[in-house]
């Protein structure tokens, strides 16, 4: 019944429905001895999957936060792994970056945004993957950084080369490094001014949330993004000791010269 109640004309009645669906999660997780087994929630978590990304985009915004928590406990028990909607994915995902959603839903949609990238794997595995070596905790912020950054620029461009870089709202990037913050385990990374200095000096080729080289439109975007994020994380942190044209001088046209000057 919960399955059908999420599509019940009351918001509030949708928002409970929601919840009970992820209380299973939220039991389990609490508790290695709950016995719940999370296998019998497969069937309704298909069945229902489309109508659960829909509550994402809610026209009610209080129901919008309870569909995305229930949406990333579906991603981190794998219930999603098969799933190959582009999409779906990319509505669930530009929550992110929306600024008439919540500041609870921009950063729950960005937890589950983090959840499909492998830069943020644990430690160990980032190692591993990419071949960190001699202890270059670093590195990992470094590849962390990098791989928001791929995903904002992608979100931007839409994988389109033709894509004219003057016109994105860099704006929204700030959105981002807000809900980065309020994130307790990744928090530190929004005051990581030393590791976003290298990733931008490094100036790697951007890459999808697949890990595939994107075109030239996202690795360009990607940097101005990148610029964008310690302006935003600088900005954030010394708060009305700034003034407050602090961030309105990034544009393309002005990344483009600074660039320029450097080569």
């Amino acid at each position: 019944y919960f399955g059908w109640l999420i599509s019940d004309p009351s918001s509030l009645v949708r928002e409970a429905a929601l919840d009970g669906l992820n209380r299973p999660f939220v039991v389990a997780n609490s508790s290695p001895d709950s016995g719940v087994d999370l296998e019998l929630m497969t069937n309704v978590a298909m069945k229902f999957l489309k109508r659960i990304a829909g509550c994402a985009i809610d026209k009610e915004a209080s129901v919008q936060p309870h569909a995305m928590t229930l949406l990333l406990s579906l991603l981190r028990e794998g219930f999603l792994d098969e799933l190959e909607d582009d999409a779906l994915w990319d509505q669930i995902n530009f929550k992110a970056l929306d600024p008439s959603a919540t500041p609870e839903m921009r950063r729950t949609a960005l937890e589950f945004i983090i959840e499909q990238l492998e830069a943020f794997a644990d430690d160990e595995e980032v190692e591993g993957a990419v071949g960190v070596t001699g202890g270059d905790a670093e590195r990992i912020v470094v590849l962390k950084i990098d791989a928001l950054a791929s995903w904002v620029a992608h979100a931007f461009t839409g994988g389109d080369e033709k894509q004219d870089l003057g016109e994105m709202n860099l704006q929204l990037t700030d959105l981002l490094v807000e809900s980065l913050k309020a994130i307790p385990e990744h928090s530190y990374i929004t005051t990581d001014w030393s590791s976003m200095l290298r990733v931008i000096n490094e100036d790697s080729v951007a890459t999808t949330a697949n890990n595939n080289t994107a075109d030239r439109a996202t690795d360009a975007a990607k940097q101005l993004v990148l610029m964008r994020m310690l302006m935003a994380s600088v900005k954030m942190e010394v708060g009305k000791v700034g003034a407050a044209d602090f961030l309105l001088g990034l544009s393309f046209k002005a990344a483009a010269v600074n660039k320029k000057s450097e080569t």
